[in-house]
């Protein structure tokens, strides 16, 4: 990261804060659960060649943020409409290895999007991720367990939630960015009015 900051004429301290290394600290943190670690290498963050956008976002600055890195982030929370994964034209996976920024290998200028709007209900976990990545006292959600715990446990309960539920419906695509984002916010949903939603759940 140094070397980076050097490169960029940026403060090392800034780059930091476009990683997650605040919210989930070092990945090779031995004080911290490591299985819980190890799952959230794996599940937590997209890879480079297959991550997501919004292109209302992207209208209005193009560049990528920090919370589409997230898997569980799958609804723009400020535009409420569905992640982009795969290019409209080619439909091959968005690949943040190809330059210039905002546009698919095959030259589709991905702010041309049409955005799937949802309304913002369906919003709800990503607005709490957002909270829980950026505080911000004036926000107000829904009372849910899962706001009061640390960020990686928030997302390491999502995640797996999401996957079970998944596991349960044996026909949903996991590489949808409709089906993440329908049992990531169920999964999220569960831990709303505690105890009851949960317990619907659990039945």
């Amino acid at each position: 990261m140094k070397k980076l900051a050097n490169l960029t004429l940026n403060q090392e301290s800034d780059l930091w804060k476009h990683t997650y290394y605040e919210q989930f600290g070092d990945f090779e943190d031995h004080h911290f659960n490591k299985p819980i670690i190890n799952y959230l290498k794996k599940n937590a963050l997209n890879k480079r060649y297959n991550t997501k956008f919004c292109p209302d976002c992207l209208k209005e600055n193009v560049y990528f943020r920090k919370l589409w890195e997230l898997t569980i982030y799958n609804v723009c929370h400020t535009h409420n409409c569905l992640m982009i994964s795969k290019c409209p034209k080619c439909k091959k996976n968005v690949d943040l290895r190809i330059s210039p920024i905002g546009e698919c290998k095959c030259g589709f200028d991905f702010k041309l999007s049409n955005p799937t709007y949802v309304s913002e209900e369906f919003s709800e976990l990503e607005r709490a991720i957002n909270s829980k990545v950026y505080p911000d006292k004036n926000v107000i959600l829904m009372d849910n367990q899962l706001l009061k715990i640390d960020f990686r446990l928030f997302v390491y309960i999502i995640v797996d939630f999401a996957k079970l539920l998944m596991k349960v419906h044996k026909g949903a695509n996991s590489d949808s960015v409709t089906s993440k984002y329908q049992y990531s916010s169920f999964a999220y949903k569960a831990f709303t009015d505690w105890p009851k939603q949960f317990s619907h759940f659990i039945e």
